[in-house]
C-alpha cells in the first residue's frame, strides 16, 4: 500500500517556533511540500505562549528551536507541558532542535 503523504498530512497542524528567518522559510517550504495546510510561526517563546492561551486551534506538532532569545526552547517545552488545554492531547508531539554555531 502506497501512502499519499499529502492526504495523510493535510489535517495536521504544526507550530514552528524559530527566530532565524532562513530556517523558518526552509521549514515552511518543507511542510507545504508534505501537504500540511495549517501551521503557525513565531519568533519567540512568549509569542507562542500568548497564541496558545488565546487560540482554539488544535496543534499536533511543535517544531521548536531550543536556543531561542529570551525564554529558550527548553523553558517553552516546560510551559507547553504545564498547559491545561483540552486542545493538547496524548497524540501531540514536540520536536526541539538546537545547533551551536562555531566560535
Amino acid at each position: 500500500m502506497i501512502l499519499d503523504k499529502k492526504l495523510f498530512f493535510s489535517n495536521l497542524s504544526v507550530c514552528i517556533i524559530e527566530d532565524n528567518p532562513a530556517n523558518k522559510e526552509l521549514i515552511s517550504e518543507y511542510l507545504e511540500s508534505l501537504g500540511i495546510k495549517y501551521y503557525c510561526q513565531f519568533d519567540t517563546a512568549l509569542d507562542c505562549l500568548n497564541y496558545l492561551e488565546s487560540s482554539q486551534k488544535e496543534i499536533h506538532l511543535f517544531l521548536i528551536d531550543l536556543s531561542l532569545p529570551g525564554m529558550d526552547g527548553f523553558k517553552l517545552l516546560e510551559h507547553i507541558g504545564m498547559q491545561e488545554n483540552e486542545l493538547f492531547n496524548a497524540y501531540m508531539h514536540i520536536l526541539g532542535c538546537g545547533i551551536a554555531a562555531d566560535s
